[in-house]
């Protein structure tokens, strides 16, 4: 008897600990070089996750899509920012319950909060998304910002892929190849269009089309996490979501004070911070209401483009949500 006692005790020594080391691997986040990323960097710089008892290990990617190819093949658990919504939900739609939204990043028209633009070269006579027939337009990869530019160009009258040529370029690169003429103009995201508008070269045309031409607020960017973390660890992933809330506040009623990380992790040279304005951040605690609707109207102006073609209720992928 004392014997299977003693077994017993050892085996709930094991367990425990076994369970304890698994709690303590670092969480693997991968994140895009946007402004929607400032919350995570105010994480990181303010020790939040630490705090918490977290340890991270994160990883720079280049366009949204490897974001979602990340954390649906389990070799990622966290985008804490700059996600793109709409593959995000197509992802969703195809492997169902992959993962939760825990916040939501973007652009608003009346409250001046800026996400996205359209920008040309200097002394272009582009003035508008009215200027773009037979021209050349660069997109980020993907299917998020490939549709919404043909939403754009559609309430402009003008036909995508026939009037205008969309021309896939990675994210840094984008003013570069307006500069360079090998586009004539970029629909672009922050903070790409405040940098390249700073060194006089490139002009910003339109400000938050999205927002202005599809809906507003337009949440472009999202916080996610798979459900295979959320399922077998959940104190962690409660104590992540939990710092990156407080630091989306500390974004929310500091953004100047903070956006001199975009310096660290962006590369944005001193002179061109003061022109990077601040998207909308909405925290976990902000998923409803409006919030809510427009992250619907927005998956349900991808629905009727057929990109996401199975029956998806966007209200489930929120955290917390229906």
């Amino acid at each position: 008897m004392k014997r299977l006692v003693l077994i017993a005790h050892y085996m709930w020594i094991v367990l425990f600990l076994g369970g304890t080391a698994a709690a303590g691997e670092p969480i693997r986040m991968v994140w895009l070089p946007v402004t929607q990323a400032l919350p995570f960097f105010v994480a990181l710089e303010e020790g939040l996750f630490e705090k918490r008892g977290l340890s991270v290990e994160q990883t720079k990617m280049q366009n949204p899509t490897q974001i979602i190819d990340a954390l649906v093949s389990g070799r990622a658990d966290v985008g804490p920012g700059g996600s793109a919504t709409a593959i995000a939900a197509i992802a969703e739609a195809q492997f169902q319950g992959a993962f939760k939204v825990f916040g939501l990043q973007g652009g608003r028209v009346e409250q001046g909060f800026l996400n996205d633009s359209l920008i040309v070269k200097a002394g272009s006579p582009i003035k508008g998304f009215n200027d773009l027939s037979g021209k050349k337009l660069a997109i980020l990869p993907g299917a998020q910002w490939r549709t919404l530019a043909k939403l754009i160009l559609k309430k402009h009258s003008i036909v995508p892929d026939k009037e205008v040529q969309l021309v896939e370029v990675a994210l840094p690169l984008h003013s570069q190849a307006v500069i360079a003429g090998t586009v004539d103009a970029a629909l672009t995201v922050e903070p790409a269009a405040s940098l390249a508008e700073a060194t006089g070269e490139v002009v910003r045309v339109v400000a938050n089309p999205a927002a202005r031409f599809v809906v507003d607020p337009f949440f472009g960017g999202a916080s996610l996490i798979t459900t295979t973390f959320l399922s077998k660890r959940p104190e962690d992933a409660r104590s992540l979501i939990a710092a990156m809330d407080e630091a989306t506040d500390l974004v929310t009623n500091g953004f100047d004070r903070y956006k001199h990380l975009f310096k660290k992790y962006l590369g944005l040279p001193e002179q061109s911070l003061t022109q990077v304005k601040p998207v909308y951040f909405r925290s976990s605690r902000d998923l409803s209401g409006e919030t809510e609707a427009a992250f619907s109207a927005l998956i349900g102006q991808f629905k009727s483009e057929g990109v996401i073609k199975s029956d998806l209720n966007p209200a489930s992928m929120l955290l917390g949500g229906r």
